[in-house]
């Protein structure tokens, strides 16, 4: 028997890699089974030229909310930090149809890789119309930090516990 080429380490990453790509695999499967159960009403709405989510989105069943409420839908993109192209702390990835619509001044959210979660995840989540993140992220880039990026992570983790404006 010969020895692994691999270090112990590389070892652990790749298992680490693999068990995140079966989780990414089983979001993908319940994303698509939430489309397939859908109307077709889409989740996004306009009021008086804000964009912002719907509370009730008719197209998403008990086990997706159960999902989104515990927002185990997140844990997918671990794969993404794995790869470099997202960090744990940072602007949220925004959907291209609204960025479409960003002025040059909001383009400046983009100079930064988007992260897991940032400040108007744990000041406002869902609460808040979706321009409001943009002052939130605006701050961030500015006062970015380790200290910062730790208090967003640990007030992270109580968000998530507590549900609060998860839907």
């Amino acid at each position: 028997m010969s020895a692994s080429p691999y270090t112990r380490s590389e070892e652990l990453a790749h298992v680490a890699t693999h068990v995140l790509g079966i989780v990414a695999s089983l979001a993908a499967i319940v994303a698509l089974a939430l489309v397939a159960e859908s109307n077709g009403a889409g989740p996004w709405r306009m009021a008086g030229g804000v964009i912002f989510k719907m509370k009730h989105d008719p197209r998403v069943t008990r086990v997706g909310r159960f999902i989104r409420r515990t927002s185990i839908d997140e844990l997918p993109q671990l794969v993404n930090v794995l790869k470099g192209e997202m960090s744990l702390v940072g602007p949220r990835p925004e959907m291209p149809f609204i960025v479409a619509e960003y002025d040059d001044w909001q383009r400046r959210r983009l100079s930064v890789k988007p992260g897991i979660t940032g400040l108007w995840q744990i000041l406002g989540r869902k609460d808040l119309p979706m321009h409001a993140n943009l002052q939130y992220d605006f701050y961030y880039i500015r006062n970015r930090s380790l200290t910062l990026d730790l208090s967003i992570l640990l007030r992270t983790i109580g968000v998530v516990l507590s549900r609060r404006g998860a839907f």
